[in-house]
């Protein structure tokens, strides 16, 4: 197998109701990335529409290379070892054309935490984009076994 998956980006996307704090939206969704990122990265806001006319701010960030891969580690790093099985297990599921997803619960990102969550709409999503964009499942499933791996310590993330 000669292809390697690199990260190209990571994509985190949340939204902020009406009745919810704008500030405390923006540190959940900035406690996802390193505390050294959170200053550098671009933050966009954009604001539309909900289905009973309320206003609904939709943030964004994109870490983009060579800053993705720190991304990533701290992101590891930060997950529970449950919830690293949790990825390990269901990465048919969540790999898509390229693009791993994850679903954050955005109180417990708020409070510093980050706790993977896939029945909940108060979340960050979050998309891992890799450069090729690898659709071979063998290669996927052996970069997931490694990078999520619950008996060592994490492993860097740059190549496989």
């Amino acid at each position: 197998m000669s292809q390697k998956l690199r990260v190209k980006s990571i994509k985190l996307e949340t939204f902020g109701h009406e009745t919810e704090d704008e500030e405390k939206v923006i540190k959940a969704l900035l406690n996802v990335v390193p505390e050294k990122l959170r200053n550098i990265v671009n933050l966009t806001m954009l604001i539309v529409k909900g289905h009973f006319n309320n206003k609904i701010k939709v943030f964004k960030i994109k870490v983009e290379n060579p800053l993705a891969n720190e991304a990533l580690d701290y992101i590891v790093k930060s997950l529970s070892r449950d919830d690293k099985e949790f990825i390990r297990n269901t990465i048919d599921m969540r790999f898509n054309r390229g693009v791993l997803y994850m679903r954050f619960n955005k109180q417990k990102a708020y409070l510093g935490s980050l706790v993977l969550t896939d029945y909940s709409d108060d979340i960050i999503k979050t998309e891992i984009v890799f450069n090729p964009r690898a659709k071979d499942k063998e290669l996927i499933a052996q970069w997931a076994n490694r990078m999520f791996n619950t008996n060592n310590r994490v492993k860097q993330c740059s190549n496989m």
